[in-house]
């Protein structure tokens, strides 16, 4: 229920996208997995929905080349497949999706793999899922600018290779 809120989270809202959609999610997930009623079909659904298909697709991508080379954030947050010979992407639902899809592959780098920086980098993915921004949304390009960093991607936005030419040329 996004319209569940304070004056203060109405206010906050306004000005960073998601605010209160960002809170809601999390509580949401908290009270579901938290109410002896409803837990048994939130574990469930996240098993039949979320945690075999996210092994399926570990044991489908674990020896492609192409897969490996992915962010680790892009993994958490989607289902990935391959398709006519491309890599296609599916969103999993932000809390829970990032939560127990990257947590499920992630434990089959570590457990199978026997890969001991498996979980690097995976509470940076919850926190992006779970938190909400601080940053307002009127000055968030000029922040990313200044800082040479999408918060959104998390990558470098001028690569370090052009950040000595021209800025009429640091584009790809």
């Amino acid at each position: 229920d996004f319209l569940k809120s304070g004056l203060l989270t109405k206010a906050v809202n306004q000005i960073i996208p998601f605010f209160n959609a960002t809170i809601q999610g999390s509580d949401k997930l908290v009270r579901a997995l938290m109410d002896p009623k409803t837990r048994p079909k939130v574990i469930l659904r996240i098993i039949s929905m979320l945690t075999i298909p996210s092994m399926i697709l570990w044991f489908l991508n674990k020896d492609d080349e192409e897969y490996k080379e992915l962010p680790e954030r892009t993994k958490d947050g989607n289902f990935i497949f391959r398709v006519g010979g491309k890599l296609r992407q599916i969103p999993v639902p932000f809390e829970v999706g990032v939560l127990f899809n990257g947590l499920t592959r992630r434990m089959m780098d570590f457990m199978i793999k026997r890969d001991p920086d498996a979980f690097r980098g995976f509470f940076g993915s919850i926190k992006d899922a779970t938190m909400p921004s601080i940053i307002p949304a009127l000055p968030l390009p000029f922040v990313e600018t200044w800082a040479n960093k999408s918060f959104f991607t998390g990558r470098r936005i001028i690569p370090p290779q052009l950040q000595k030419i021209l800025p009429k040329y640091q584009y790809k």
